[in-house]
């Protein structure tokens, strides 16, 4: 009896620290001209800046709507065109931006939503590749 709570107890501290030095990875620091990409990429939905919103997504941008429509850059594009600017951006919290060489993750919590946005390096700089939007429950 003895042996199976030692070995309990040790699979749990395992598990627990396990956990724990996961949770506390450090990420590496965001490079800035992706930085300034993604607030000027932000900048551009909200002032309804479409050239800049173009000139900042990849041409095979796509983005899944929180109903879980897949949207092409031309029709998205095409939306932005019809919106008005708005007078304050929405509110991004527990952002998260990961990097992997030339490609970055990045996800937030926007008003009811979780957001998870690809964004690629290529030859004109940083450009956003692809989104998918999600319901927070």
């Amino acid at each position: 009896m003895r042996a199976v709570t030692t070995r309990g107890l040790l699979f749990l501290l395992l598990a627990l620290c396990g956990r724990a030095s996961w949770a506390q990875v450090p990420t590496a620091p965001v490079p800035a001209d992706l930085d300034q990409a993604i607030r000027t990429r932000d900048t551009a939905v909200v002032k309804a800046d479409f050239a800049t919103w173009d000139r900042l997504t990849t041409p095979d941008f796509t983005v899944v709507t929180k109903t879980g429509t897949l949207v092409n850059k031309a029709v998205k594009l095409a939306t932005l065109r019809k919106q008005r600017p708005e007078a304050t951006q929405a509110e991004r919290t527990e952002q998260v931006i990961t990097v992997y060489g030339a490609s970055a993750v990045r996800r937030m919590k926007v008003n009811d939503d979780w957001v998870m946005e690809l964004w690629v390096k290529d030859a004109q700089g940083w450009r956003a590749a692809g989104a998918q939007f999600t319901p927070a429950f």
